[in-house]
């Protein structure tokens, strides 16, 4: 079996098990620890993971949470559910529309068009030369005529 267990073996188990080769699987562990005592890398690999598994005992075990805590940390998410459900006019619209949090968001694309468009339109009157007409006009169909332009005597 010693020559199914190479350097890469011995590293995948290192990084799977640990500096303790009592850990390793039985299987494989006479082999590996071959493989060890030829293998200098290894050896420093597994000084390494000594080290680490160390300083990992010298830290204590974490202490499960109460069950107190867990009830608040599981009411969180339903107190923030009632609290932006029951917030305001447009979010009681809202729960009866089938886009639900949709609606603000489209009242508000649409506001914007509305205000655009209307700002667009409203320097359409300031250009009295039809050479330079506003471009925007076009975008929206629009296309002026002479009839347009007679009022700046032009």
């Amino acid at each position: 079996m010693t020559n199914q267990v190479t350097t890469n073996r011995v590293k995948e188990l290192i990084a799977a098990y640990g500096g303790d080769p009592a850990r390793w699987p039985d299987e494989e562990r006479t082999a590996a620890e071959a493989v060890l005592e030829a293998s200098p890398e290894a050896q420093l690999l597994l000084k390494e993971a000594q080290r680490i598994d160390a300083a990992l005992a010298a830290r204590p075990a974490p202490v499960p949470a109460d069950g107190a805590f867990v009830d608040r940390l599981m009411a969180i998410p339903a107190e923030a559910a009632t609290a932006t459900q029951n917030n305001g006019l447009l979010s009681r619209l809202a729960a009866l529309m089938p886009m639900g949090r949709a609606i603000p968001q489209a009242a508000a694309l649409g506001v914007a068009f509305f205000l655009g468009a209307g700002i667009g339109f409203a320097e359409l009157g300031q250009t009295a030369d039809p050479e330079i007409f506003d471009a925007s006009a076009y975008a929206f169909g629009y296309t002026p005529d002479e009839a347009d332009f007679e009022e700046f005597g032009t």
